[in-house]
This record gives structure tokens, C-alpha cells and sequence, in this order.
């Protein structure tokens, strides 16, 4: 509960982007698009926060799983739902279609915080505990 309400993590978002998300992975910052290779590339920040989580850093619950939506609007442009898109970016779910781009995000030596490359999201990944549950 304290690290869901840190002050770094209480961004404005946009009401309906946020609704769309529910319980989904809402990256923080800017994410790239890279059609050509077919990827979205995520930041620093969102990369550090699901290696954390992957390398076991943070209690998992047992059949809790997290993941990242993505899709493509009705032009054809490929998205990752973020709470930080452009409101008039928004489009209902009946317009928006599947989307099979692979999310690459960084990763850091956690010894020395230097960039050692980047890791493919796996799709889903095991959830961190709930308070009550530790």
C-alpha cells in the first residue's frame, strides 16, 4: 500500500485509460514503437521494476500473474495501454485489435546500476504479495 501511494507513483493518468487498464502493468513513462523490428521498448524505469520482480526480488503470490496489454488502434498504429497515452488517443475496446509486437525493456547490473542489455517480456509474470498475505 505505501509503495502503490509513493508520491512517485501517483501520476494524474487519464480516467479512461486508467478504467481500460484494471489490474494490468500501466508503464510510467514514454514507450518507444519500433514497427519495423516489431516491438514496443519500454523505459528505465517500468524495465528496473519488472526485472526486480522476475529475478525474485519481491515475495510472489501463488497464481497471481501480471501483464502488459497492447493492441492496435483502428489506423493501424500499435499501442501499449498506458494511463500516460493521449487522451484523444483513447478508442473503445469493440475498435482496437490484437497486437503480437514483442516488450523489450532494459536491464541493469543491480551491483552497479550500469545497462547489461535488454530482456524480452515473457508475457506474464508472477505477481508481487499482497500485505496481508506476506
Amino acid at each position: 500500500m505505501e509503495l502503490n501511494n509513493a508520491t512517485a507513483n501517483l501520476l494524474v493518468g487519464r480516467a479512461c485509460w486508467n478504467h481500460s487498464i484494471g489490474n494490468a502493468f500501466d508503464p510510467a513513462e514514454a514507450y518507444g514503437v519500433d514497427e519495423e523490428n516489431m516491438r514496443f521498448q519500454l523505459g528505465y524505469v517500468d524495465g528496473f521494476i519488472l526485472q526486480i520482480i522476475e529475478n525474485g526480488f519481491i515475495p510472489i503470490g501463488s497464481g497471481k500473474e501480471m501483464c502488459i496489454y497492447t493492441g492496435f488502434h483502428s489506423d493501424g498504429s500499435p499501442f501499449v495501454y498506458s494511463s500516460q497515452n493521449p487522451e484523444n488517443e483513447f478508442e473503445p475496446v469493440d475498435n482496437v485489435g490484437p497486437c503480437d509486437f514483442q516488450i523489450v525493456y532494459p536491464v541493469f547490473d543491480l551491483d552497479t546500476w550500469k545497462s547489461i542489455g535488454e530482456r524480452t517480456f515473457s508475457g506474464t509474470i508472477a505477481l508481487p504479495l499482497d500485505p496481508e498475505e506476506q
